[in-house]
C-alpha cells in the first residue's frame, strides 16, 4: 500500500519526468506508452486524493507534481490550473506576513522553499509567466532562509528542524543570480545575536497552533 502514498507518488512523478529523457532513452514503443500512461493514472490518483491529505508538506509535494504533469503533458493542462489555484491556496494559509512557516520549522521553510523554485524554474522552462503571489512568497522565503542561516551555512535547531548544509542551496542561488533582500523584521520570530566571535540564536515566539504543530 505504501506505493500510493502521496508522498512518495509525487516524488516519483517527478522524477520520472524530469528524467524522461534518460529512461526513455532507446526503449521501445510499448515501453514508452505504458511509461506516460503510468504518469497519467498516478497523477489522476494523486488529484482526486489531494482534498483529503491534511500534511502540508506532503500537500506541496503532490501539487508541485500535478503542476509539472499540466506542463509536460497538454492534455492535461488542467493539472498546472489546478495546481496553482491550490498552491496559491495554501501559500495564504501556511505562512505569516513575513513569508515565514506557521509550523515555526525552519526545515519546514527551507523544504517549501527548495519545492517554489522548483516549481518557478519549470514554468520558466516551459515558457509560461510564474504568478505573482509565487514571485512574492519565494522572495519572502528567501529573506527569512538568509536571515535565519548559521555562520556554517545550516540551520537553528528550533521547532523539529534537523541539522542541515545549505552550501549548496546558496551555491544554486548564486549560479541562478538570484537576488535576496534583505528582511527588517525578525524571520519566525528567531533573533539573532552576534559578537565578535559568537553568534547566539533564540526564539521569542508564542508556540505554534495544535494544527501546526502535530
Amino acid at each position: 500500500s505504501l506505493i500510493w502514498e502521496t508522498g512518495i507518488i509525487s516524488k516519483r512523478i517527478m522524477s520520472w519526468i524530469l528524467n524522461a529523457d534518460i529512461i526513455l532513452k532507446n526503449s521501445n514503443f510499448d515501453f514508452k506508452r505504458d511509461f506516460i500512461e503510468s504518469i497519467i493514472i498516478q497523477t489522476n490518483h494523486l488529484r482526486k486524493n489531494f482534498k483529503y491529505e491534511i500534511d502540508h508538506q506532503k500537500k506541496i509535494e503532490v501539487l508541485t507534481a500535478l503542476i509539472l504533469s499540466g506542463l509536460v503533458f497538454k492534455e492535461y493542462e488542467g493539472n498546472y490550473e489546478y495546481g496553482i489555484k491550490e498552491l496559491e491556496k495554501l501559500t495564504d494559509l501556511f505562512f505569516d506576513d513575513n513569508g515565514f512557516p506557521l509550523t515555526r520549522s525552519p526545515s519546514d521553510l527551507l523544504n517549501f522553499t527548495k519545492y517554489f523554485l522548483l516549481i518557478k524554474e519549470v514554468i520558466k522552462d516551459a515558457q509560461k509567466y510564474a504568478p505573482d503571489f509565487l514571485e512574492n512568497v519565494l522572495e519572502k522565503n528567501l529573506a527569512c532562509l538568509k536571515q535565519i542561516t548559521t555562520p556554517d551555512n545550516s540551520l537553528p535547531l528550533f521547532n523539529g528542524s534537523i541539522e542541515d548544509d545549505l552550501t549548496n542551496f546558496y551555491d544554486y542561488i548564486n549560479h541562478f543570480k538570484i537576488k535576496i533582500k534583505k528582511t527588517k523584521s525578525n524571520a519566525g520570530n528567531i533573533h539573532v545575536l552576534k559578537n565578535k566571535k559568537d553568534t547566539i540564536y533564540f526564539e521569542a515566539g508564542n508556540p505554534p497552533k495544535k494544527s501546526y504543530s502535530s
